[in-house]
């Protein structure tokens, strides 16, 4: 297996600057406007050139390299949170997170005395110069912020030491930002702190979704499942009385029946 060597590289917004472990050459590769401005990278196969140029050089060529990349302040987004009670708030950190100007990004809170300390970066930019790193045999193994770097560490809180961070490599993973994982030669990177934007949208969206679903559940149950049951008694339907009806002959009569004397005949008083 071949051995690898341990290389720093120092993304700014405008340069990128390597040292090898164990020597003090730096070198620098310019970022022009049109290949990464405002922390975007424009063009990305320009970038991939130029990166591929760089390792090009006699001093890079064919070998393999372990990189601890370090993100400068002005990549980064930080925030500082008093932490009295060594617990930050989520909504607190969710209110930072949203104000950071890209869609999708990469973050960590990390613990600082008796601070929190936010730091957050493009994820986008991070994705890019890590696959041109790959792609010249460089494999990320550690990313951390200059930022937290110049608070823990005394030699590295007034200089960039590039040199220094090769060195002292390992004993900075303490304080990676993300989880690195080596798999077949390819780095497998996955978010600190697991706050995304896009992540946080759409989980609000699938919550939504589950309440709505969930209310409609419920009226369909309380509709046709959970109506309340009538004792239903049988219908008791009267009995008929049968009455004997007899038929009476009406006689008719004195009144009814006329004059019985015919009316030639008539009552006279006797003289």
């Amino acid at each position: 297996m071949v051995k690898k060597q341990t290389i720093a590289v120092f993304l700014e917004s405008s340069r990128i600057s390597l040292c090898l472990k164990d020597t003090n050459n730096i070198l620098q590769l310019d970022l022009p406007p049109d290949t990464v401005s405002d922390l975007e990278v424009i063009d990305r196969d320009k970038f991939e050139q130029l990166v591929n140029s760089f390792f090009q050089t006699d001093a890079f060529k064919g070998i393999e390299f372990d990189v601890a990349l370090v993100f400068s302040r002005d990549v980064t987004f930080e925030k500082d949170f008093t932490d009295n009670a060594t617990k930050v708030n989520y909504e607190e950190i969710q209110k930072f997170l949203d104000i950071v100007p890209f869609e999708d990004i990469l973050s960590k809170t990390y613990k600082i005395n008796r601070k929190a300390k936010i730091v957050a970066v493009n994820r986008s930019l991070y994705d890019v110069i890590c696959l041109a790193l790959e792609k010249n045999k460089a494999y990320i193994s550690l990313v951390v912020p200059m930022a937290i770097l110049a608070e823990t560490t005394p030699e590295l809180s007034t200089n960039v030491d590039l040199a220094f961070i090769a060195a002292r490599s390992d004993s900075f993973r303490q304080y990676s930002f993300i989880e690195v994982k080596e798999a077949n030669l390819k780095s497998e990177q996955k978010n600190s702190i697991g706050i995304k934007k896009k992540d946080v949208r759409l989980y609000a969206l699938l919550g939504i979704f589950a309440l709505l679903f969930l209310i409609l559940l419920m009226l369909i149950y309380t509709t046709f499942f959970s109506s309340p049951k009538k004792n239903k008694k049988p219908v008791v339907l009267p009995k008929a009385s049968v009455s004997t009806t007899i038929p009476v002959e009406m006689i008719p009569s004195a009144s009814q029946s006329g004059n019985i004397s015919s009316p030639s005949s008539s009552l006279r008083p006797t003289h």
